[in-house]
Order: C-alpha cells, then sequence, then structure tokens
C-alpha cells in the first residue's frame, strides 16, 4: 500500500494493495500528467480523504476487494466545507474529474467503482467502470445494498466527458446519487444486466422473480441505469405524507441506457425529473424514464423504450411541453406515457413532436391535439411530418397496440419509407429526415388512453437500492 498526503505529476507502474487499500492517502489526492496501475489490493484501489482531484494522466483499478476510488470527508465532526477556491483548505468528500483517462474493473460484493461522501464533478475525460458484484445484506443498516458505478451521497454534475458504465451484478446500477444529478454537456453510456437481488437478513436470492409489490424496499435492490434523489415516507395508513429531496436535470450532452433484469428501470428519479435539452435514449425492462414526483420535458431528444411496463412513466403530472419525445410501451394495460391517475395526476400535452406505441393515460389533458394511426406495423419505418419538420422513426417488434402521434399543426404520417437524413437514438430514428416512397397512413381524433385504466399505477413504485 502507498501512503501519500497526495501524488502528482509522478508514474508508478504496478501497485500491489496486500494488506488493505492499493494507494491511501492522509488528505487530498491530485493527479496529472501521471500513470497509476493499481493491480490488486485488499481495501480500496484509491482511498483519500478531503477531496480528489484528477486533471489528466492514467489510472487503471483492477481485482480491488472493495471499491476502486473512494473518497470521504476527513473531518466528520465539523462536516464539509464545500468546494473553495483552488481547493484552498477544502475538506468536502468531492471528486473532480476534468480529464485523462480513468479505467476501472471491481468485482466485490455490493462495491462502487467511484465512491464520494461529498459531491462528483465531471466536466471531462474519458472514464470506463464495470462492476459485477452482487448485492448483499447491510447488518447495520438492516437493508440490501447493490454494486454502482459510480455512487455519491450528494450531488452528481456532468458537463463533458466520456462515461462508459457496466454493471452486471444482481441488483446493480450504472449510476446512484443521493440527492441532484445535473447532466449539461458530454457522452454517458450505461449497461446494466443484473438480476433482481433480494435479502432479507437471512434469505438471498440473486434472481428474485416474485412480485415486489408488497414487500418492503428494504429487502431487495432493483438492477436500474441511473438512480437519483430520495422520496421519504412518513406517517402511517390516511395519514402518509412523502418529502421530495434532489431529483434529475438534463440539460444537454447525451445518454444511452439499456438494462434488462427484472424491474430494471432506465433513468428513475425519486423526486422530479426535467429534461431541457440533450438526448436521452432509454431501453428498459421496466420503465423506460420514471419520476416519483412529477416529470417534465421541455425540450430535447427523448426515446424511451419499456418491454414490460411504460414507456414514460410518472406517480405525479407529465408535462409534455416541447422537444422531440418517443416513447414506446409495453401491452395493455401498460401505456407509452402514464401519469398516476390514481391520485388525479394527469398527462398534460401541451408542445413538441409526440410519437407514442401504447397510447396515451387516460384522462389526459391534451392542449395541443394528437391524433390515432389507424393500425401499426412492426420494425417498419414512419415518416412524421410537422409543418416542414420530418421525423423518421422505425417500429419496434412488439408495444402497445396504438400509436399516437402529436405536434404543433396537424401532422401527416407515411409507413414504409426509405429514411436519411441525421441519425438519433442509436439508429432508431433520423432527424432532421428525408423521407421517399411509403403509403399514407390514416390518422383520427384522439382523447387519450387505449392502454387500460390509467396504463396501470402511477412511477416510483418500485423501490430498493
Amino acid at each position: 500500500m502507498l501512503r501519500a498526503a497526495s501524488r502528482k505529476d509522478v508514474s508508478i507502474s504496478k501497485v500491489t494493495g496486500n494488506v488493505k487499500h492499493g494507494i491511501k492517502t492522509g488528505e487530498y489526492f491530485s493527479i496529472k500528467n501521471s500513470t497509476i496501475n493499481i493491480l490488486s489490493a485488499v481495501g480500496d484501489g484509491i482511498n483519500c480523504e478531503q477531496f480528489f482531484l484528477m486533471e489528466s494522466g492514467t489510472i487503471t483499478i483492477n481485482n480491488v476487494a472493495d471499491d476502486g476510488l473512494q473518497c470521504d470527508i476527513e473531518d466528520t465532526t465539523v462536516g464539509s466545507t464545500g468546494e473553495t477556491v483552488d481547493h484552498e483548505d477544502e475538506d468536502s468528500g468531492n471528486i473532480y474529474i476534468s480529464g485523462g483517462t480513468l479505467t476501472m474493473n471491481i468485482t466485490g460484493v455490493a462495491c462502487k467503482g467511484i465512491k464520494s461522501e461529498g459531491n462528483i464533478a465531471i466536466s471531462g475525460g474519458d472514464i470506463t467502470v464495470t462492476t459485477s458484484g452482487i448485492g448483499m445484506w447491510d447488518t447495520e443498516d438492516l437493508e440490501t445494498k447493490a454494486a454502482a458505478c459510480i455512487s455519491s451521497d450528494a450531488n452528481i454534475t456532468i458537463s463533458g466527458g466520456t462515461l462508459n458504465l457496466t454493471s452486471t451484478g444482481s441488483g446493480g446500477k450504472g449510476l446512484k446519487c443521493d440527492s441532484l444529478l445535473t447532466f449539461t454537456g458530454g457522452t454517458m453510456a450505461i449497461k446494466t444486466t443484473g438480476a433482481l437481488y433480494y435479502n432479507n437478513g437471512t434469505t438471498e436470492n440473486t434472481n428474485y422473480t416474485g412480485n415486489t409489490d408488497n414487500i418492503d424496499s428494504k429487502y431487495y435492490s432493483s438492477p436500474k441505469g441511473i438512480k437519483a434523489g430520495t422520496k421519504t415516507e412518513s406517517g402511517s395508513g390516511w395519514y402518509v405524507t412523502y418529502t421530495y429531496a434532489g431529483g434529475i436535470v438534463i440539460s444537454g450532452g447525451k445518454i444511452s441506457v439499456s438494462t434488462s433484469g427484472r424491474n430494471a428501470e432506465g433513468i428513475e428519479s425519486k423526486s422530479t425529473l426535467v429534461i431541457n435539452n440533450g438526448e436521452v435514449v432509454v431501453n428498459a425492462y421496466d420503465d423506460g424514464i420514471n419520476a416519483a414526483s412529477d416529470l417534465t420535458i421541455n425540450g430535447g431528444l427523448v426515446y424511451s423504450r419499456s418491454t414490460n411496463n411504460d414507456g414514460i412513466d410518472a406517480n405525479g403530472n407529465v408535462y409534455l411541453k416541447g422537444g422531440l419525445v418517443y416513447a414506446i410501451g409495453a401491452s395493455s394495460p401498460e401505456v407509452a406515457i402514464d401519469a398516476n391517475s390514481e391520485e388525479q395526476k394527469k398527462l398534460y400535452v401541451q408542445g413538441g413532436t409526440l410519437v407514442a406505441i401504447g397510447g396515451l393515460e387516460s384522462g389526459a389533458s391534451l392542449t395541443q391535439s394528437c391524433y390515432k394511426a389507424s393500425s401499426w406495423s412492426k420494425n417498419t419505418w414512419y415518416a412524421l411530418t410537422v409543418g416542414n419538420d420530418v421525423f423518421a422513426f422505425k417500429t419496434p417488434s412488439s408495444g402497445g397496440s396504438n400509436l399516437i402521434v402529436s405536434g404543433a399543426s396537424t401532422p401527416t404520417l407515411k409507413s414504409g419509407i426509405t429514411a436519411s437524413g441525421t441519425e438519433i437514438f442509436d439508429g432508431v430514428g433520423f432527424y432532421p429526415a428525408e423521407a421517399t416512397g411509403g403509403s399514407s397512413v390514416s390518422l383520427s381524433s384522439y382523447t387519450g388512453g387505449g392502454g387500460g385504466p390509467g396504463g396501470g399505477p402511477g412511477g416510483g413504485g418500485h423501490g430498493g437500492w
């Protein structure tokens, strides 16, 4: 194990932590123009306090029994100083990555790749993190815990860089944030393939396939692409109230998420979720994009498909105000876009361009007119024209019965077209697009519903960390 206050402008070709951590710093850790290769460690790959700063260089971490990189607040009796100017006298537990290459393969049970007690701020660099450890029962907190590629006890801000996050273990997650996740730039690709993890302190099941609706969320951990924010319940019976904190705000860059395990949602906010700009692509087993409170799309390019639940789902209201949204839900009773109508919440279609396969929740408020296609065919290219704008999209191999479209003016729809233009949604669409050939599809006025009563329960129902 290497001990130091910090390491900068050095090359360390091989580090082995035979006793505990690979590298342990008593204070901050800063790296620039350096190469560090951690071959193995009994504990963390890098363990530091105060803050971690990576501006350039290369770090590779493999074969560690605990977290890849962990940063804690040094003096917990005082608490975080927050970020200071030039990090002078800073004790925040924050992690800053503005450049360089960081690669890690983490195999430990419920271990994290990048873990901070404070905030994580990523503005550049190439980051590749893979976790394969299964979940575990935490005997102190009396709940399940799971692996995650990136995990923060506070906020995460991503404004640049390239991130590739893969979690294969039972219950594992790509990115987990206890407060606010803000994404304004860069490219992030997340893939989780783990099953649903269950553990009640006595019995463990790494591939739980039962219904979790009546199971306390502390007993299971659902695999998820992104999970951020907190939802706290107080009271009991008719007097239960909820408070929300943090959430997700996406205002630029590109996020691609793929999940396949049971209960595996793509992007989940335990509070509000807002998309202002950027490109979001989700292919999920469970809800594609989910919010425990209100969900708002003001702009950007949004594709969200669920093979077993709703494409876009909220436990509060859903507001579609702008942007281009392509949502795909599973067959009835699931829908493409669902709000919590059981608690008098609504889907409000107020603007933007919309394609929804699977229909919209019953009782939706359609300020902007929506139209239903007479029919739709699987694995077929369509062109939706709204004014002078053309969106070309390929339909999925499965989905709900209704295809709904909407735009700022009365749209037209053609099927069987040949598409070209600017590729979006990882090849599922083109926008702006050029479409040739095909045949016109009849459209009729649509008022909502068609996927069962409200499309099933509203979002935010699946717990488990």
